[in-house]
Formats: C-alpha cells, sequence, structure tokens
C-alpha cells in the first residue's frame, strides 16, 4: 500500500484552522436566523393565530354601495318613455365550509331584509340544498 504524504508549511497549517473556525460561526448564525424564523412563525400561528383568522374573516365581506340615477328618458314630444327607479342586488359568495343548515339561515336572514323575497324562492333559485 501507498501512502499519500501531504506537506504542508507552517503557514497552511496556521491558515486550516482559521477556515474550520469561520466556517463554524457562519454555520452558527445561519442557525440562529433560521430557529428565530421558526420560533417566530410559530409564534404566528400558535399564538396570534385567532387575531389573524378574526381580521382575514373581516376582510371577507365588503359592502359597495352604487347609485346610479340617471334620468328619465323622454320622446321629441315629451312624453316619457323611461323612468328611473332605484332597485339594489344583493350578491352572495359562498364559502367552502357552508352546510345545508347555513343556508336556511341565510335565506332567512335575507327573506327579513330583502321586500317580497319568500325563504323558499331564494333556496330554489340559489339551488343551495
Amino acid at each position: 500500500m501507498r501512502k499519500k504524504i501531504v506537506v504542508m508549511n507552517q503557514a497552511e497549517e496556521q491558515q486550516q484552522p482559521k477556515n474550520v473556525k469561520r466556517l463554524n460561526i457562519i454555520f452558527i448564525l445561519v442557525f440562529l436566523i433560521f430557529s428565530a424564523m421558526v420560533l417566530r412563525l410559530a409564534h404566528i400561528q400558535i399564538a396570534d393565530g385567532q387575531n389573524y383568522v378574526k381580521l382575514a374573516s373581516k376582510q371577507n365581506y365588503k359592502e359597495t354601495p352604487i347609485t346610479a340615477i340617471r334620468g328619465n328618458i323622454y320622446d321629441k314630444n315629451g312624453k316619457m318613455i323611461v323612468n328611473n327607479r332605484a332597485s339594489f342586488t344583493a350578491v352572495f359568495h359562498e364559502l367552502d365550509d357552508m352546510t345545508g343548515n347555513d343556508y336556511l339561515n341565510l335565506a332567512t336572514k335575507l327573506e327579513t331584509a330583502l321586500a317580497g323575497t319568500t325563504k323558499a324562492s331564494l333556496l330554489k333559485n340559489g339551488c343551495w340544498l
């Protein structure tokens, strides 16, 4: 068997431990940074999770009133052809975890809020059940 003999001068021998120390310091710093990031993420998920769920649910609903009064349309003789009447539309965005009971509760609330609408017609038109 042959043995390989490596001859290093004294400067190379001193340089090698410095490089190892530098690498160890870099590894420790990287480990500490990632540990801090993981701890912060855990704190956000576990400790503040409910707060962020509430914030997200508040941003889920948005009311946008749109007034579209355009005026009446008359023919050349001054006879009214089209008049203006304000009307409103309710838009519903379905959530993934809604059950049939949730739809019934929603239809009951909408029945009282929307004049001239019945719960049966809301459930029939929405095809929720």
